[in-house]
Formats: C-alpha cells, sequence, structure tokens
C-alpha cells in the first residue's frame, strides 16, 4: 500500500490554524480533518511505516502539510 494524506503540520502555528479550520472542513468536504497525525494513527492500527516523506503541498499551509509513505503489517 502507497498512501498519501495531508494531516498534522509539526509547526505551532500551522497546527493552531488546521485546529481551526478542521471543523468547517469537515461540513464542506464530507468528514475530512486537516489536523490528524496521520504517522500516528498508521501505528496505531498495527502497521509499521517502512518510508515516510513529509511536505507542503502548494497552496495554504493549513491545508497541505502531507504524509507520503508505505506501510507494512507490524
Amino acid at each position: 500500500m502507497h498512501f498519501v494524506e495531508h494531516g498534522r503540520a509539526p509547526e505551532a502555528g500551522v497546527a493552531r490554524w488546521q485546529d481551526r479550520l478542521t471543523p468547517l472542513q469537515r461540513r464542506v468536504f464530507g468528514g475530512c480533518h486537516l489536523n490528524r497525525p496521520i504517522d500516528q494513527l498508521i501505528d496505531a492500527a498495527g502497521l509499521r511505516i517502512e518510508t515516510l516523506d513529509n511536505y507542503y503541498a502548494r497552496g495554504p499551509r493549513p491545508f497541505g502539510y502531507t504524509f507520503e509513505g508505505v506501510p507494512t503489517k507490524a
């Protein structure tokens, strides 16, 4: 499996904006969360992350912090 998902940014200022915007984002975009810690959720699901890249996609930073990687069974 290869995943690409936006999630919680490590920078405090960006993360605060993600927390503020998530309630609206969830309503407008069908339950989408800006502030989920994707790497932690994958670990909690019993998978081990083999590779992980983090970066900001183009656009406003609160919407674009991206997790991209490959998990395997733990």
